[in-house]
């Protein structure tokens, strides 16, 4: 569990650090809401990492994905990408943690205007349930939504 927390760190740091071109943030919204923070990642000028943390009901979850996207037309692009993730819960005597495979797909759209870019995805996150529920789980029906980000 230590190993996948430094990964995530290092592959966090290394992206933020990275010489790049437009930064995002903003919040996501589907099932819960999410602080999202969108870098170009140096594997090419239209790869990205997207972190999200997440709070909703009596859970929190962090994901990072590195996405790939493909231009639709002109500031209007689809995107899919994979990445991983952890969630933990506590409520009512259940506790448990799940570190998570993280797939996301979706379209994105950039304002030439102002410096906003909003996006429509699906995010589904299959892991391991440690604790008072084991065993595997997915999340595929609530891992979308709707993100609105401010780029710099």
């Amino acid at each position: 569990m230590k190993k996948l927390l430094l990964v995530v760190i290092a592959v966090l740091g290394i992206a933020f650090t990275s010489n790049a071109q437009d930064r995002a943030i903003g919040i996501h919204g589907g099932y819960g809401w999410e602080l999202s923070y969108q870098q170009p990642f140096s594997l090419g000028s239209l790869t990205t990492l997207d972190a999200d943390l997440g709070v909703w009901g009596h859970a929190f979850a962090i994901s990072a994905t590195v996405n790939n996207y493909k231009e639709i037309e002109s500031n209007f692009t689809w995107f899919y990408g994979v990445g991983l993730g952890f969630s933990a819960y506590s409520h009512e005597g259940w506790n448990y943690v799940a570190p998570a495979l993280v797939g996301r797909i979706g379209l994105q759209y950039a304002f030439q205007e102002i410096p906003l870019n909003i996006s429509l995805d699906w995010k589904p996150m299959f892991g391991i349930c440690i604790g008072d529920e084991k065993g595997f789980y997915g999340n595929g029906m609530y891992g979308g939504g709707l993100g609105i980000r401010y780029r710099f």
